[in-house]
């Protein structure tokens, strides 16, 4: 009776924290090696429902695919990609073949792996692409095409690169002089507003951004960002301190219209900026140490939703927790509660500031501040796999292939000023404790367990987290709601 009594309490326990056991993959039989699995890719192919998983370990892949009940249909392995190809960046898949495009870190070089579970042979190839004057920006994949963008250097000239299952590339330029032109701004440099100069070098940050999940102001407060839609994706640009620049790729041509979203102005000459975009809706934040102005527009005709204006002596009446201050060199990297406004305004008005917007079926939370980028420091979660560095400082394509990765590693490290908000629909601010998220909870779950090959990722509308435990040789994925 005893043991029945605990295992309800199990079972209970179980529940409560949203953990449901969504797939084991257990390595005994096909991986004789006592090499770690470092990471696991997951590809869900939409018209079959198939689910592929891939995951590597230092010289090998292991691939395995599911049908839409769950059930292994094939396993297959690969040697894998020269070193020099450390990222993933898309797939491109049919019924039973996946290619699996990387590149190397500069963005210069391409190749593939394409697993065949029919067949049970792997091809790789290695792209013979000329990058020379261009730097890359970003990927998006889509069912049978993996499209590549990159810009000319110091041109307002895009270059699509489309990769194909059957391992061919080809591109087509994209000229954005017309659109520049249409909206009056002909003067306008696309490549300068995606690039900044460190040292010696120039920079080009675009950070895929995965806005269905809870985001960080570590992800929030990057200037160029990329969202994707139903019918393609949008870049955001806000280097500039007067607009907001809004490039939207539609398919199939995903050629973009682009339209210049003024930002509302302050007494300052060049405040604090930046916009978020979750659904039909763009947020955009401007500060100073003297004030604060979020705008809620509606993304479709770029009227304004609701608009909130904070002076340095108000009180901030749309804040549901504390100003807190996470990583100071005051508190030795702890958190500390800030009093006033001022104090609030004039630390994010030295940082870089953002907003970053969850929708839930109640409304929205935002989180607004501003970040400086620490130099050293740890995190849980995915930061277990990728060490004790910032997990921004990894540049303009990390995570580019699972931006659910992005979220979840940033979550809970963040050398931030901040403060949370909830908000109703029409954005008129709501009263209430804060809800636990989902990272919460796969934190709570996963927080005593020795972190190997953990990652978060994003499938239909639940969120599964995946864990490796070595001495079992087995992999878990755990199934979450998103709320």
């Amino acid at each position: 009776m005893n043991r029945f009594l605990l295992l309800i309490a199990l079972v209970l326990s179980m529940t409560a924290y949203g953990q449901e056991e969504y797939l084991e993959i257990s390595f005994k039989d096909v991986k004789s090696s006592s090499a770690y699995i470092d990471n696991v890719h997951l590809v869900k192919n939409q018209e079959t429902g198939f689910l592929s998983i891939f995951a590597e370990e230092s010289k090998t892949t292991y691939g395995f695919q599911y049908d839409e009940n769950l059930k292994q249909v094939a396993q297959l392995t690969s040697g894998g990609l020269k070193r020099k190809y450390k990222e993933i960046i898309g797939q491109v898949y049919d019924n039973d073949r996946i290619r699996l495009l990387q590149k190397n870190k500069k963005g210069t070089k391409f190749a593939s792996i394409l697993y065949d579970f029919n067949a049970q042979v792997t091809e790789e190839i290695e792209y013979d692409v000329d990058m020379s004057d261009q730097k890359f920006i970003q990927s998006y994949s889509k069912g049978g095409a993996c499209y590549v963008f990159t810009i000319f250097k110091n041109k307002n000239l895009l270059r699509k690169w489309v990769f194909k299952l059957d391992g061919s590339v080809s591109h087509i330029d994209i000229s954005l002089q017309e659109e520049l032109v249409r909206n009056r701004f002909s003067s306008t440099n696309i490549y300068n507003l995606l690039t900044e100069t460190q040292g010696f070098n120039t920079i080009l940050k675009m950070v895929k951004v995965e806005n269905r999940l809870p985001n960080t102001l570590e992800i929030a407060t990057e200037e160029s960002k990329m969202y994707a839609h139903d019918n393609g994706f949008y870049w955001t640009l806000d280097s500039n301190h007067h607009y907001t620049v809004l490039l939207d790729f539609q398919l199939p041509d995903l050629e973009p219209t682009i339209t210049f979203v003024e930002k509302t102005k302050l007494n300052t000459r060049l405040p604090a900026s930046n916009s978020f975009i979750v659904g039909n809706v763009l947020a955009q934040i401007v500060s100073s140490s003297q004030e604060l102005k979020l705008n809620f527009r509606d993304i479709e005709d770029m009227e304004s939703l609701k608009t909130y204006d904070l002076l340095k002596d108000d009180e901030i009446t749309f804040k549901n927790s504390p100003i807190l201050q996470e990583g100071s060199v005051y508190s030795f990297g702890a958190t500390r509660k800030l009093e006033k406004t001022s104090k609030f305004l004039r630390k994010i008005a030295s940082d870089k500031n953002g907003i970053a917007l969850f929708k839930s079926d109640n409304g929205y939370r935002a989180t607004i501040g501003g970040v400086r980028p620490q130099s050293g420091g740890g995190g849980f979660g995915a930061m277990g796999a990728l060490g004790s560095i910032p997990i921004a400082s990894f540049g303009a394509a990390t995570m580019s292939f699972n931006p659910a990765s992005f979220a979840y590693g940033s979550y809970g490290f963040t050398g931030s000023t901040r403060i949370e908000s909830l908000f109703h629909n029409d954005f008129d601010h709501r009263e209430g404790e804060l809800p636990d998220n989902v990272f919460d909870e796969i934190e709570e779950l996963s927080s005593k367990w020795l972190k190997r090959a953990d990652d978060v990722y994003l499938i239909d509308d639940f969120v599964l987290f995946g864990n490796y435990q070595t001495n079992r040789k087995l992999f878990t994925l755990y199934k979450f709601q998103n709320k």
